[in-house]
């Protein structure tokens, strides 16, 4: 018995992403599928030639119903129904951030332009940061999508100009505490982080950063910040 299955014009590519997928062993992380989705879809796919109208055939006998289901999530992968072709393409974005002249380390650098998707990276030692780009909870590619953006610099410090040492060392304290049962004392609690950026840069209805990342050119910014 042979059932036929009218498919979109992308379907052929959509097979080979289907094939590939059967060969995975079970259990395989969703990150690993992706990659070898993707590797499929950069294949040439052919086609017999009386396949005019695109039909996708599947006996029974080959391909059984549970792999199906598998065959429409590939056809979703490569654009079908979106997915991977909705992704857009990325350009190396970097840059320095200053606060008061001096570099600021360990603070959270932000694109964001209103979509899904947001640009994030953090400082280094010297001030520098490159960007990444998460399009989902999995997928995160280097770099930054060509736009015009909005951008925010936050660092969140201990407060009481407790240091980072001690602060991590007042959390450790209060996890082996709870994990023992141990009574907790109203001083064994750890206060929350502070913002020590201004509003004007950390907060995402007030920044006044902006940076227009641009596909033909270097994207290398500046961010000279004051905290007045």
């Amino acid at each position: 018995m042979t059932t036929t299955v009218k498919a979109c014009p992308k379907s052929w590519q959509a097979l080979a992403v289907f094939e590939t997928l059967i060969k995975l062993p079970m259990g395989r992380h969703p990150l690993m599928v992706r990659q070898f989705c993707t590797t499929a879809l950069q294949q040439p796919v052919s086609k017999p030639s009386n396949a005019a109208s695109c039909p996708l055939l599947f006996r029974q006998k080959l391909f059984p119903p549970r792999f199906l289901s598998l065959f429409v999530v590939a056809g979703l992968l490569c654009g079908c129904g979106g997915g991977l072709s909705d992704v857009p393409p990325t350009v190396e974005v970097k840059g320095t951030v200053t606060l008061d002249s001096s570099p600021l380390t360990d603070a959270d650098v932000v694109f964001f332009d209103g979509t899904q998707y947001t640009a994030f990276g953090k400082t280094d030692g010297t001030g520098r940061f490159t960007l990444k780009t998460r399009f989902n909870s999995e997928f995160i590619e280097p770099g930054a999508p060509a736009r015009e953006y909005r951008v925010t610099v936050s660092k969140m410090i201990p407060p009481n100009g407790m240091s980072e040492e001690d602060y991590q060392s007042k959390k450790m304290a209060l996890r082996t505490k709870r994990e023992s049962g141990e009574k907790i004392l109203e001083s064994d609690y750890v206060p929350s982080k502070i913002e020590s950026i201004p509003a004007k840069y950390s907060v995402a209805s007030q920044t006044t950063l902006k940076a227009n990342v641009k596909g033909n050119q270097e994207n290398d910014f500046s961010f000279p910040l004051t905290s007045k």
